[in-house]
């Protein structure tokens, strides 16, 4: 034999030799991330079998809960709807509500302190002259309707798109109003401007003397925002925003922050403008999600409704709660999600499918719930 063919033959050995030891390393690879995966599952929180509550309605847009369990929710067409048990009442209808296009009625917040006022707020479309605004008003509920209408704020700049529309009450006591940029991009960069905002105001709608600007705008740079959940230790405020082409996010909404919108979205950089915040924790980019309402389940955990992505998505947070670990999509098959809420061990999450956009099925729209259990 040559020394020429004993040197291939040598050369062949150890080239199976590196194969197989990639070969076995690849496979140890994949048994460690299916290993992952499986316990990234089973410590997912558990879900119950879904439960449809109400049937029928005319596009729900945002669910809320008195203190004593029964539920509010708004219609897009002004109806304000109150469930107790099996009941259904009509609150009333918001007469002066302009519902075009994406605008109407929205978002519904419980005061703090109901139990000693019985206050909600609810905020609106309406049309002063030719133009259309977004205001938000407190209302009483005085048994099984809702009277004394105050207005809180009435000159958000509206449009037929991006009206935000989602208020809460903060941990702080303060009520945040996410605003979209009412089809005119700029005025998101204007901190002057209460549109492409998250705004925070005091329960009469004066200005928080600690608020970063000196008027009633937090944080500012988006598109249209439609969802906000605080985390329930860090108290940090969490931000759903429907981007331009798919760059969807969820972003960590500090005080005073930029969050891009027209400049830049996800890691998307135009004209050599820098990022002024924390990336977000997650850009859905690869396809449009839409996301709306979300709701944190424990710590780890986030619930996001989907309108065009036709889904409640999970996402699992990781250990510094500022990226995802893991996704899953849920519910598909009820087609577009506006809302979703947790409540005494129940997510409720409204569907959207008679919104123009949706592909109505029988008894829709809905509000469906499901027991959810670390």
């Amino acid at each position: 034999m040559s020394n020429k063919f004993k040197k291939i033959l040598w050369g062949l050995i150890a080239l199976l030799i590196i194969i197989s030891l990639l070969i076995t390393t690849w496979a140890a690879i994949s048994r460690v991330e299916t290993q992952l995966e499986e316990q990234i599952n089973d410590t997912a929180p558990v879900m119950g079998e879904p439960e449809v509550m109400a049937t029928n309605l005319d596009i729900p847009w945002d669910i809320a809960f008195l203190p004593d369990g029964r539920m509010i929710v708004t219609e897009r067409t002004g109806r304000v709807l109150l469930f107790e048990n099996d009941n259904r009442s009509d609150l009333g209808v918001i007469e002066n509500v302009a519902a075009e296009g994406e605008g109407g009625l929205m978002g519904v917040a419980v005061d703090p302190d109901f139990s000693q006022n019985s206050y909600l707020y609810l905020y609106y479309t309406y049309r002063r002259g030719n133009e259309l605004r977004n205001g938000i008003a407190r209302w009483t509920l005085d048994g099984n309707r809702i009277t004394d209408e105050h207005h809180i704020i009435d000159t958000i700049p509206a449009a037929l798109n991006h009206n935000g529309g989602r208020i809460r009450f903060g941990p702080d006591g303060k009520l945040y109003v996410a605003t979209g940029d009412a089809s005119n991009p700029n005025f998101a960069q204007d901190r002057n401007s209460l549109i492409g905002k998250i705004l925070r105001l005091n329960k009469d709608g004066s200005t928080p003397e600690d608020n970063p600007f000196g008027n009633e705008v937090w944080a500012y740079g988006f598109r249209n925002p439609q969802g906000l959940a605080w985390h329930p230790v860090t108290q940090a405020l969490y931000v759903t925003e429907h981007g331009q082409q798919r760059m969807d996010e969820i972003n960590i909404v500090e005080k005073g922050s930029n969050y891009g919108w027209p400049n830049y979205e996800c890691d998307q950089r135009r004209d050599g403008e820098i990022s002024e915040h924390n990336p977000p924790i997650v850009c859905f980019n690869e396809f449009t999600l839409a996301p709306s309402g979300l709701t944190f389940v424990g710590d780890r955990d986030l619930y996001v409704a989907g309108l065009r992505g036709n889904q409640l998505r999970h996402l699992a947070l990781s250990s510094n709660l500022r990226s995802v670990e893991s996704q899953r999509q849920l519910f598909e098959q009820y087609g577009r999600l506006r809302a979703v809420v947790l409540h005494r061990g129940y997510l409720y999450f409204s569907t959207n499918n008679t919104d123009g956009r949706g592909q109505p099925g029988e008894g829709d729209d809905k509000i469906i719930r499901v027991m959810v259990a670390r």
